[in-house]
């Protein structure tokens, strides 16, 4: 096993968090605002799980608070090596998740894979 596969599947709300951190740090209320625009709304964090999902994504090594550039006081969040590392193994995961229900489609009703 991985170092990257211990943390799949992700929660679809560390998913959206990792992959709005890979396009570019930013802040709390920056990536609230992406995650609601890529999902078109379907994916609405509340504050005290977005926070916790933050928190507990940084303790674990996948994130790190950093400061802005422009404003020293305003915290920003980074993705890590690892964070990459997990996102790339969960995209991985998805695919072939996708690529196996879209071969189980394709058969007739009740026939097994050989």
């Amino acid at each position: 096993m991985s170092d990257a596969s211990r943390f799949l599947p992700l929660t679809h709300l560390l998913y959206a968090v990792l992959l709005s951190l890979v396009e570019q740090p930013d802040h709390p209320y920056r990536l609230v605002q992406r995650i609601r625009e890529r999902s078109d709304g379907r994916v609405d964090p509340g504050t005290g799980s977005f926070y916790s999902v933050l928190a507990r994504a940084e303790r674990q090594g996948l994130i790190r608070e950093g400061r802005s550039q422009q404003n020293a006081r305003r915290r920003i969040y980074e993705i890590s090596a690892l964070g990459r590392r997990v996102l790339e193994a969960e995209a991985d995961r998805m695919a072939r998740q996708l690529r196996d229900t879209r071969a189980a489609m394709q058969r007739p009703a009740g026939r097994k894979a050989t």
